[in-house]
């Protein structure tokens, strides 16, 4: 209430300011008038008196602080109005003035300055942090991925169709994805590359993807105002999300907010944004399923199957390769074996694991190297490959 007040007495203040700029313009037009009626007998003689120049001063000031006071009038009257349906919207006050009556500067202005409240909710650099470039190049990208056969010719397939639609066929709500599979399994890659696929084809404005998990959408009392934030940040790209089912676990009302809020935008900005979910496969059924705006609206599903331990063995000399490195003869069956015995561990993570023990077996061809034990600077041994440790023995308890 007493926000409104404030906000009225600002809007007044600019009727006032108004009002006031057209009495003191209507007043020396009226002065300057009646003088020159006056002197008109001998107005050459009048115009170069000095009662003349302040007529012609008082005047030329008036029309100035008319212009000056008509501007300010109008802008504290949209930031009234903006005020007004600015609180509307967090529900604080739901009097004054409706947004679809707003001329369009006007309502650029509201979102304008929602858009900068919303950042105090989640802040620019955090999802800077979290935005990547989609595929610059998705056909080779796609080509290039190892395994994963069912899952490159479905999006060879959305790729053609979304190639032959002419432009006033295309529709972007049409487009939402859910990915199933284990972790590591290439999920977030794909997202990546179906993003370039996207923009490619005009279906999205930027090649851009905001890659967040289903805690981040989680905000206590804000958490519809910080989904609104994050698909305004996402909107003209991809919003990925990963391990969504996570909606569904901690506090449930939050959750169901999350999800509501979300299947609401996915209507109202249905031509803004493509949204991709991502989890394991039961969680994510059982997320989409409970809620039937959310199941209506996912019209792609993908599932990522794991890697075996043949072709984890392959991406290993993959990563070797592409990092100038040679296996020595025996390292890729050994690494093979390394890699099944990861398998049987809790927090196996596929490619993402195989990643990882690439990293530590450069660290151990570091220590090797340094020791005088390698076989050579760009050649792994079995001795780099390194054994298991106590990571292991901790999560297989």
């Amino acid at each position: 209430m007493l926000n409104y007040i404030k906000w009225k007495i600002i809007y007044i203040l600019g009727l006032v300011i108004s009002l006031s700029s057209y009495i003191f313009l209507f007043w020396c037009i009226y002065k300057t008038g009646i003088a020159a009626i006056e002197h008109s007998d001998n107005l050459k003689e009048y115009m170069s008196t000095a009662d003349c120049k302040i007529h012609i001063m008082l005047l030329l000031v008036s029309v100035v602080y008319y212009y000056v006071a008509k501007h300010m009038a109008t802008y504290i009257d949209t930031i009234s109005r903006h005020q007004t349906e600015y609180d509307k919207a967090t529900g604080l006050n739901k009097k004054y003035s409706s947004y679809d009556r707003l001329s369009r500067a006007e309502r650029n202005e509201i979102d304008r300055q929602k858009i900068m409240w919303l950042e105090q909710i989640i802040d620019t650099n955090t999802l800077r942090k979290h935005t990547h470039k989609g595929s610059k190049n998705p056909e080779a990208d796609i080509n290039s991925l190892r395994g994963l056969e069912d899952v490159k010719k479905e999006i060879k397939l959305m790729a053609a169709r979304m190639k032959t639609q002419k432009k006033k066929e295309r529709n972007i709500s049409s487009m939402h994805m859910c990915f199933v599979g284990p972790p590591g399994t290439g999920k977030t890659t794909c997202a990546r590359i179906m993003a370039g696929f996207l923009y490619k084809y005009g279906f999205i404005k930027e090649n851009k993807i905001l890659e967040i998990d289903g805690n981040f959408l989680k905000g206590g009392a804000d958490t519809a105002l910080k989904v609104e934030r994050i698909v305004q940040w996402a909107s003209g790209g991809v919003l990925f999300i990963d391990e969504a089912y996570a909606l569904m676990q901690g506090n449930f009302y939050e959750g169901q907010e999350a999800i509501a809020t979300l299947v609401k935008l996915m209507e109202d900005k249905k031509n803004d944004f493509v949204l991709i979910l991502a989890g394991y496969s039961e969680e994510m059924k059982m997320l989409v399923k409970s809620n039937t705006g959310l199941y209506s609206r996912i019209k792609h599903y993908l599932g990522f199957l794991p890697y075996d331990a043949e072709l984890l063995s392959c991406i290993f000399e993959d990563y070797a390769i592409k990092h100038g490195y040679t296996l020595d003869e025996g390292v890729k069956p050994y690494v093979k074996n390394r890699i099944i015995e990861c398998m049987n561990l809790p927090n196996f993570g596929n490619v993402r694991t195989v990643r990882n023990l690439f990293d530590k077996t450069l660290d151990l061809h570091a220590l090797n190297l340094m020791e005088g034990n390698s076989e050579g600077k760009h050649i792994l041994s079995k001795k780099d490959i390194p054994l298991r440790n106590w990571e292991d023995d901790f999560f297989s308890e």
